[in-house]
């Protein structure tokens, strides 16, 4: 499927899956976070907040600065 909109790309492959199995399968959204992903993702945050420190960098939204 060729889309330059990713979440309408989502939608749309959601769609034909729900077409295709009707309620047979039910694809599990991101934002239905259950307690164990909650619980990895915070881990995961103290992980890399643990790597920033010991790379000396000060983090941005683009990268590392040095």
């Amino acid at each position: 499927m060729d889309s330059d909109n990713a979440l309408k790309a989502i939608d749309e492959a959601n769609a034909q899956v729900n077409y295709a199995c009707g309620a047979q399968f039910k694809p599990l959204l991101i934002s239905q976070l259950n307690a164990v992903a909650i619980d990895f993702f915070n881990l995961l945050n103290a992980v890399v907040e643990s790597v920033k420190e010991l790379m000396g960098g000060a983090a941005t939204n683009r990268g590392y600065l040095h």
